[in-house]
């Protein structure tokens, strides 16, 4: 699933526009994306937490220090 699609579904499931639908979902992307770069955690009942690690520095080619990614920890209806 792509982002249109979650955008379609909410256009299907709630009759707005598609122009409000995107609006509605990117809204809630970039808010989420905020949020985790200040180190938040984002926690969606019933699906899982969303949190940002920091990559753990390995015997790898690329090393890269301070690298943090987005980690998901689903729960368990997922």
């Amino acid at each position: 699933m792509i982002k249109l699609d979650i955008i379609n579904e909410v256009v299907n499931k709630t009759g707005i526009t598609k122009t409000k639908a995107e609006l509605a979902v990117e809204t809630v992307f970039e808010s989420m994306k905020r949020s985790l770069s200040k180190g938040d955690r984002i926690e969606l009942r019933g699906f899982g937490v969303l949190t940002c690690v920091r990559a753990k520095l390995g015997s790898g080619a690329i090393r890269v220090p301070g690298l943090r990614f987005p980690f998901l920890r689903q729960s368990g209806a997922v």
